[in-house]
């Protein structure tokens, strides 16, 4: 919100949890406010699928009570909402992680089970929340294995925007990052 300035590109990589439902239309506002009329902006989000949005949003699920408190994943549906009411930014191209993402949260819980002696020789961390962390590990893993949840990379640009094509490619990332 207090971000000044013009840019060509925009990168938000699941930030938008964190931002509340109540807060998308600000959200993506100050994004089409930062680019430049032929601005590309890049979202990468944990959703929620349409159809479970409104139990969603009424309860409290395990990652909201225990990890990430006020967290609030959106749907798809809920981001072109905001998009559409708040912003001049098109949806350009969307695709799925969430079959990736499975895999990724299966590695990470095997390499820190792997890890314990070097968890617990932090000296941060007790059994408790070692328990925790594997449950929240082995949770997300099988959300995105049943399609609970999803994962997906949206890019929107602005009405300017006019490259042929305007996918990210592969490699892309790394090499805006070292740029």
């Amino acid at each position: 919100r207090t971000l000044t300035g013009t840019h060509d590109k925009l990168v938000s990589i699941e930030m938008i949890e964190a931002v509340g439902a109540e807060y998308l239309d600000d959200y993506f506002a100050t994004c089409s406010r930062l680019l430049a009329p032929e601005g590309q902006a890049l979202l990468q989000a944990i959703v929620m699928p349409e159809r479970r949005m409104p139990a969603y949003l009424r309860g409290t699920d395990f990652i909201q009570a225990y990890v990430f408190p006020g967290a609030a994943l959106p749907s798809i549906g809920t981001m072109a909402g905001a998009v559409g009411r708040a912003t001049d930014l098109s949806f350009a191209h969307v695709e799925d992680l969430a079959p990736h993402y499975a895999l990724t949260l299966r590695r990470w819980r095997e390499t820190f089970l792997a890890r314990l002696d070097a968890v617990r020789a932090l000296g941060r961390y007790d059994e408790r929340f070692i328990r925790l962390w594997d449950y929240y590990l082995a949770y997300c893993e099988a959300g995105f294995e049943e399609r609970c949840t999803g994962v997906v990379q949206v890019l929107l640009t602005k009405p300017g925007c006019r490259r042929g094509d305007v996918r990210v490619q592969p490699g892309a990332f790394g090499q805006a990052a070292r740029a």
